[in-house]
């Protein structure tokens, strides 16, 4: 139509809240991979934008979905808290948030 090419609007990542568990007392460990896609194909961005303890140090990979528990800080060899975070997932113009719990075996 008149040389008109059609309007493709952009979509927002496409995310969802997840739950890891992992083994008492490990450090440097993989948590899992967070969920995330996007209907424009678009790469995605991760990041942790907050954290509710500072008993533990988690990593996302910015290229990808994996989300490693680096390290955490028991006292007495006791189990932590679950970690909470908030990963926001971008495409470079929308952005996505998933919250994400791991808690320990």
């Amino acid at each position: 139509m008149f040389g008109c090419k059609p309007f493709k609007s952009n979509k927002p990542p496409i995310t969802k809240n997840q739950t890891f568990e992992i083994d008492f007392n490990q450090k440097n460990v993989f948590a899992g991979f967070v969920f995330a896609t996007n209907l424009n194909d678009d790469d995605l961005k991760y990041s942790i934008i907050s954290q509710n303890t500072n008993k533990a140090v988690l990593h996302i990979n910015e290229e990808n979905d994996n989300l490693f528990l680096v390290d955490y800080y028991p006292k007495e060899n006791k189990k932590i808290d679950p970690v909470i975070a908030i990963v926001e997932i971008s495409d470079g113009k929308e952005t996505a948030i998933s919250i994400i719990k791991i808690v320990q075996n």
